[in-house]
């Protein structure tokens, strides 16, 4: 009796293990002190108070970037993941939350993953919320606590190309150190174009906003700001004026001839 005792309390600890109870915010899932990086709940089906979807990429899956707006500093995004068309009606600025969804680590990112036949629920609370201008980062690299958020690097220079895994990354230099970018979410880009037509060596920028996406694969490691559009460059003031004054001078030379 004594061994079918301790063998029923030890099954149900394993599935407090696999199953959370409470709905987990962002920041629960996302926070770790880990130096992987990893979720304490890896491998864990949860459900998720979730938040505003800031971003949503369709590939090979649909992937929704998640914004907490309790923890604006950081922890505050994550991503999920579908894999059979169950997030074509979610909008961007939609607020929504999970059930049964299974945190994953993939190629170094924490992820909800989004299954139907496993139970995985989606609940959209509100639609047509503000988004997140984007958190201005002034630490000289970017790290864990800033994956899967939208941020902001001002004053920066474009220095090197065709860096990172897939030879697409470029380098951002500004006064409080080196970051690597990416356009490969840039709805704004050519289809078979490694870069956005505003990314060249030497380009100068009041700021480039995007979303942080950590890369593991192979030997690489690091983490790239993922522009969204066109609106994530914004150029210098005095790049602006001259734009500006070569619209005006093209203008002027119609009008003459």
């Amino acid at each position: 009796m004594m061994k079918k005792r301790l063998l029923t309390s030890m099954m149900i600890a394993m599935c407090a293990l696999t199953v959370n109870a409470a709905p987990l915010s962002v920041y629960d899932i996302q926070y770790t002190a880990d130096a992987s990086g990893d979720s304490s709940y890896m491998d864990q089906t949860v459900d998720c108070d979730g938040g505003i979807v800031i971003n949503k990429w369709v590939g090979g899956s649909t992937k929704l970037t998640i914004y907490d707006p309790s923890n604006p500093d950081g922890w505050g995004g994550i991503i999920s993941k579908a894999y059979d068309g169950e997030f074509d009606g979610i909008q961007i600025g939609d607020m929504i939350s999970f059930t049964n969804v299974l945190v994953e680590e993939r190629s170094g990112n924490t992820q909800l993953t989004f299954e139907t036949a496993s139970g995985s629920g989606i609940s959209v609370l509100s639609p047509g919320n503000t988004l997140p201008a984007g958190l201005i980062v002034t630490d000289s690299i970017f790290s864990e606590q800033y994956e899967s958020m939208k941020v902001v690097l001002e004053d920066v220079q474009i220095t090197v190309m065709d860096l990172g895994r897939y030879s697409d990354n470029y380098n951002l230099q500004n006064g409080t150190g080196d970051y690597w970018a990416g356009d490969y979410m840039n709805v704004d880009n050519g289809v078979f174009d490694d870069y956005h037509s505003s990314v060249t060596i030497g380009a100068e920028f009041d700021s480039i906003s995007g979303i942080i996406e950590h890369k593991i694969s192979d030997e690489w490691d690091y983490y790239q700001m993922l522009t969204e559009d066109s609106s994530s460059f914004v150029p210098e003031p005095t790049t602006m004026a001259l734009l500006a004054a070569g619209a005006i001078m093209v203008r002027k030379r119609r009008k003459t001839q």
